[in-house]
């Protein structure tokens, strides 16, 4: 079970990092990733725990059976995401390709 656990983190944490890359700004992805990590850390630890209770008192079926329902309904409110094609770089870029040729001009 903790297996599939720290299997499902690795996986989440990984396409969050992907999507952060692409989506925050290079100066605050430090700032993101510094406060994600000990979020991560904290939450395996209270859902080890959650499970462990929520074994005792039912059986293996109901804690898988409620940890699929779970990933999926959260599949499905990711997909609903609003996630930009292009990354930040590139939005800001013809912002400051114009501030660039106003001071050429001046």
């Amino acid at each position: 079970m903790r297996l599939i656990t720290g299997v499902l983190m690795a996986l989440a944490q990984t396409v969050l990092m992907a999507v952060m890359m692409q989506q925050v700004d290079e100066k605050y992805i430090g700032r993101l990733n510094g406060v994600m990590m000990p979020v991560f850390t904290g939450m395996l630890l209270i859902g080890s725990g959650i499970t462990g209770w929520f074994m005792a008192a039912t059986s293996i079926v109901v804690v898988y059976f409620t940890a699929g329902t779970l990933f999926l309904i959260s599949s499905f409110i990711s997909m609903k995401l609003p996630l930009n094609k292009a990354p930040v770089q590139q939005l800001e870029a013809p912002a400051q390709t114009a501030l660039q040729t106003d001071a050429v001009k001046l």
